[in-house]
């Protein structure tokens, strides 16, 4: 009936009208593949499990119901907590029986370990086996078309102790030494390559948007709003000079100010060296981190917000801890927090429940160092099949 609704006066087939029925038919899998111009091969949807395939002159085909069916895992698609091929559907934070040293040799010290230096990371050298690892593995998301798999929990060390990133060095070198610890993950029979997980994957699951505007909440939200053009204000581009022995800082929201100290050290990406600002010179600097709840999207915890995602979902335990189970971990996405005369360079991370930046170095030249875990992200190869075995997803 979809489809013979979906015929014009002229008698032709009108896709954006088959669409549009199709999304209203029970039991089909959302969302509705994309409909070209032609459907001379056909295009396939899944009602109540069955396959159905429409052909551009209204010809539909039904193939039987299998337990198990296998699809491939390219063109996957992720909307929030969804993710979809057009013909399963799979959600962030099912499991999958996967052992990602299957196909590689593990008496290849090469091949399992990785060190991370002092240099690198500016606390001391640390090593990661991938051996180590024997817990699960779970459903993170979709990029470019692939299919995303993390680890049930955070790694750590072959010591067992949390990852240290600190000072310079580890806002410098962060993101790529904990890809480095990821890809080492990404090796396996299935695998297409690993790194770490970023902020971009945590947003695509709780549709957190920084880029928002309008949203009503204080300064470190990182939502976007106007804050009566606080310094801080996401995306507000802040000028710091030194005048007269005084750090001086305006932003184009309006904000300003002064400071009483001549000290402002900033990273310059151009020369990949730190310096140290002289009077009369100016640096720019973007306000940009995040710092939000998932149930709220903002800097307000609220465990009843309909907003986000809610504590009660697959997705909030894989990726959200609370002060009781503490699984926290680095995300690998650096940022800027301009504070009044100070400005810090930060590394993300997800703590009790919330995703925060953590200011690893300041302008003033205070150093700090934090622990934490390190979730690896795999992507699969575009041939790999999945199949529903009970409450787990078996790859093939």
């Amino acid at each position: 009936m979809a489809v013979l609704a979906s015929y014009g006066a002229d008698g032709k087939l009108d896709v954006n009208q088959l669409k549009s029925n199709l999304e209203k038919v029970e039991g089909i899998t959302k969302p509705i593949p994309t409909i070209t111009e032609g459907l001379k091969n056909g295009i396939t949807v899944v009602v109540d499990g069955y396959k159905v395939i429409i052909y551009e002159e209204g010809k539909v085909t039904v193939e039987n119901k299998t337990e198990g069916e296998e699809t491939q895992t390219s063109n996957w698609t992720q909307i929030g907590t969804s993710i979809t091929n057009g013909e399963i559907t799979l959600e962030v934070g099912d499991e999958l029986e996967y052992n990602h040293l299957e196909g590689i040799d593990t008496s290849d010290s090469n091949t399992i370990s990785y060190t991370s230096s002092q240099e690198a990371n500016g606390y001391g050298n640390q090593e990661f086996n991938i051996t180590n690892y024997i817990g699960g593995w779970k459903v993170l998301g979709a990029e470019d078309g692939k299919l995303l798999i993390t680890t049930a929990e955070s790694i750590q060390t072959t010591s067992g102790s949390k990852y240290y990133l600190q000072g310079q060095n580890g806002y410098v070198n962060g993101e790529e030494e904990l890809d480095k610890i990821g890809s080492k993950y990404g090796q396996g029979k299935y695998a297409d390559g690993g790194r770490s997980i970023k902020l971009e994957d945590i947003d695509r699951v709780t549709g957190y948007n920084p880029n928002n505007i309008g949203v009503q909440d204080y300064d470190r939200s990182g939502i976007g709003a106007k804050q009566g053009n606080s310094i801080c204000e996401y995306g507000n581009e802040v000028t710091y000079r030194i005048i007269g022995g005084k750090v001086v800082y305006e932003g184009t929201n309006g904000s300003s100010g002064l400071r009483d100290t001549t000290t402002f050290i900033y990273y310059d990406e151009n020369t990949k060296q730190w310096k140290n600002l002289q009077e009369g010179e100016s640096k720019k600097i973007d306000s940009y981190y995040e710092w939000y709840y998932p149930e709220t999207l903002t800097a307000n915890e609220d465990s009843t917000a309909k907003v986000g995602i809610g504590r009660n979902t697959k997705a909030y335990d894989l990726l959200f801890s609370d002060s009781v189970t503490q699984d926290r971990y680095w995300i690998a996405s650096r940022g800027d927090f301009p504070y009044n005369g100070v400005a810090h360079v930060v590394l993300h991370f997800q703590e009790d429940g919330r995703v925060m930046d953590f200011s690893i170095f300041s302008s003033k030249g205070d150093v700090r160092e934090k622990d934490l875990g390190v979730r690896p992200v795999i992507y699969l190869k575009s041939e790999v099949k999945t199949t529903k075995n009970g409450n787990k997803w078996v790859l093939s």
